[in-house]
């Protein structure tokens, strides 16, 4: 719900935050652990390693619907 908050229902984006939907695995999981983009410290921070992994998993297998 949190990434929907910013990023849209659909994950399509909105007026300030990118769409998820090109994003490959890697690239999502990376910005969850490694290049956090500022505006998601917070969220990501809350956030354990798995929790990472199957919501990175999540937003891809969603994406391709």
């Amino acid at each position: 719900k949190k990434c929907q908050m910013c990023h849209g229902k659909d994950f399509s984006g909105k007026k300030k935050s990118p769409s998820l939907l090109d994003y490959s695995y890697e690239e999502i999981l990376e910005s969850l652990t490694i290049n956090v983009p500022r505006k998601m410290k917070k969220v990501v921070s809350k956030l354990s390693e798995e929790e990472k992994i199957l919501l990175s998993d999540y937003i891809v297998r969603y994406s391709k619907q």
